[in-house]
């Protein structure tokens, strides 16, 4: 797997947070002392509050790299020990002389995984590593592989994202380093980087995850692999990257029939959605990219959890790409969520009880109390320890709570 790892140390230095991995990394994929330390990394995305979903990615984009990396032929294990005894420079030679190796040999994943550990060592005692690793993560991608490119382009496009802030205002001088680049240019990078690395949706497709190195699940790993694909890994980091970037949004009349953004897959990809330039509109570039994910698992016949999952998480980026008053937002769930509960309900998954939540979470803020509990009600008795069985009962508890309140100042306590 890979790391997107030169942008995290341009907000933050090495952070020792055992209790971050040792709640959401699995024991085996930290027995490696560089995947430890990458995950530490990583650590301080989860302690910003970015989605944990995002950092539950990055993680098993990190271990498909480095597990690939470790062989006899490049002594990675050798690189590892130098690390843990801090020694950085005897370790940075070697990674760099793994690097030139590498290059000689015109090995895609060693390139890249040689420059993942070059950026990691340099970030403990280079003062220039940031610029030094972005610089090399560009004069790489010609020699990587079309899959490896895909995720480096990722990797590049969350750096510029992250480093998002304090932009100046517009400038015509195309050479100035990117913490000087105008927002406009930035953004306009950040979408390149995204097209790009989507772009080859066939090869990515094809590629498992699991052929990559173990996939963490992103849904309490109770149901199998919701991202099955290198596709479904890099659709969802591009998905949250475009969230940070504040492009325009598009009006619900932009779109024909717009409360078919919450139907269920088979009619929410027959929504015309035209993308010739995505460079001119993200939010159609990331509509069409939903669109083609759950036309892509449909073809493939996948399970009902894995499409209310699709489901779920494409409610959730909708007010970010379409500009929809809350209003008729919720009017266009709560016309849709039945039918699309409906739909799954023919062939039982937990997973179901995510929509009924999301049912009742409308209800509940329309104050139709009563409905909001026949809701819930009907999700507790299907899948009660569910995720969105739980979420159900603490909504439950929240209608009660709020009843008794009502109560109290009816009769003037």
């Amino acid at each position: 797997m890979k790391i997107p790892l030169f942008f995290v140390y341009s907000h933050a230095k090495w952070i020792s947070t055992k209790e971050i991995i040792e709640t959401s990394v699995p024991t085996h994929l930290i027995s490696n002392s560089v995947l430890y330390n990458f995950f530490l990394s990583l650590s301080f995305l989860y302690k910003n509050n970015l989605m944990k979903r995002t950092f539950l990615l990055f993680i098993a984009i990190a271990t498909v790299v480095v597990a690939a990396a470790q062989n006899d032929t490049f002594k990675w294990n050798s690189v590892d020990s130098l690390i843990m005894k801090q020694y950085y420079s005897q370790a940075y030679e070697q990674a760099d002389s793994n690097f030139n190796k590498a290059i000689a040999d015109n090995d895609s994943r060693q390139i890249l995984v040689s420059a993942l550990y070059l950026a990691q060592i340099g970030a403990e005692f280079k003062e220039d590593n940031n610029d030094s690793s972005l610089a090399r993560y560009k004069n790489i991608m010609p020699r990587l592989n079309n899959v490896d490119q895909s995720v480096c382009r990722i990797m590049l496009a969350d750096f510029y994202a992250q480093n998002r802030w304090n932009r100046n205002s517009e400038s015509d001088e195309k050479e100035l380093d990117y913490k000087l680049w105008s927002f406009n240019r930035l953004r306009d990078t950040v979408t390149s980087l995204l097209y790009e690395a989507l772009r080859d949706e066939k090869t990515l497709q094809q590629t498992p995850s699991g052929s990559l190195g173990k996939l963490v699940s992103v849904s309490e790993g109770t149901d199998g692999d919701l991202t099955p694909t290198l596709y479904d890994v890099l659709v969802r980091k591009a998905l949250d990257i475009l969230s940070l970037m504040d492009y325009p949004r598009l009006m619900p009349g932009d779109i024909g029939n717009a409360e078919l953004l919450f139907a269920e897959s088979e009619r929410f990809i027959e929504v015309p959605i035209e993308c010739s330039d995505p460079s001119r509109n993200m939010a159609r570039f990331a509509l069409k990219a939903l669109q083609n994910l759950e036309r892509f698992h449909l073809s493939r016949g996948e399970s009902e959890g894995l499409m209310i999952e699709l489901y779920d998480m494409r409610s959730k980026y909708i007010a970010s790409l379409v500009n929809i008053p809350d209003e008729q937002m919720n009017d266009f769930q709560l016309e849709q969520l039945p039918r699309v509960i409906a739909h799954y309900r023919q062939k039982p998954d937990s997973h179901i009880t995510l929509l009924y939540h999301s049912l009742a979470t409308i209800l509940y803020s329309r104050e139709r109390y009563v409905e909001a509990m026949t809701v819930i009600d009907t999700a507790l008795a299907l899948y009660p320890d569910s995720p969105g069985g739980v979420s159900c009962h603490n909504l439950r508890c929240r209608i009660k709570e709020k009843n008794i309140k009502l109560d109290l100042d009816r009769i003037g306590v």
